[in-house]
């Protein structure tokens, strides 16, 4: 009784502009709600959408707070899935878009593994030639280019930055050469030094991320 009682007075605090933009809210909110579970919405549009409603609820809840529960259950408004959004404040594909990032990271990671691999035992098996280099440190480049836009300019990703200065300048001097080419024994064992260094640092920070 005096929880009814509690929901009565916060809602008798509004006039009925004031109701009637809360219901259109809720209803707002539990028909986007639903739309995204049934696909009809597209992540992008869903979170865009769903933003700016509980920027809108926020206002609401700040001036009246437990407005939007009150009214449900003073009114016996069936939106669970609305209430359910706004007591968690924030849309849901959020945490997913997370893990999805998380998991792209970890896939570019192993990838670059494998192309640091490549390279160095590539270099141990005598490879000189700017055709059989070139195309292994130009993948490798380009993976850590990737995999830097996709991490947060942090102290966390200073191994790939630098990682892709040291390389870049690698990938520069064979692009500007011909095919032919070889590069000389002093060139061969700098680069393989780097490419060894920078994978040690990558291993590393791998254990890190664990």
């Amino acid at each position: 009784m005096t929880e009814l009682t509690g929901q009565s007075e916060t809602l008798n605090e509004l006039n009925v502009d004031r109701l009637a933009n809360v219901y259109s809210l809720l209803q707002a909110l539990e028909h986007l709600e639903d739309s995204f579970i049934s696909g009809y919405v597209t992540e992008k549009e869903y979170a865009e959408e769903c933003n700016e409603l509980l920027s809108l609820c926020q206002i609401l809840e700040e001036a009246t707070p437990n407005v939007f529960e009150a009214l449900a259950k003073e009114y016996n408004v069936k939106c669970p899935l609305a209430l359910n959004r706004l007591r968690k404040g924030t849309p849901g594909v959020q945490n997913n878009s997370i893990q999805k990032n998380k998991s792209n990271d970890a896939y570019l990671m192993f990838e670059l593994s494998e192309q640091f691999i490549t390279l160095v035992d590539a270099l141990k098996l005598g490879c000189n030639s700017v055709e059989e280099i070139y195309p292994l440190i130009h993948d490798l480049v380009t993976s850590l280019n990737c995999l830097d836009k996709t991490m947060d300019k942090c102290n966390e990703n200073n191994v790939v930055s630098s990682a892709i200065e040291k390389l870049g300048k690698w990938d520069t001097l064979l692009k500007n050469m011909a095919a032919y080419d070889k590069l000389q024994e002093n060139e061969l064992r700098q680069m393989a030094l780097d490419t060894e260094t920078i994978y040690g640092s990558f291993k590393i920070h791998l254990r890190t991320q664990v």
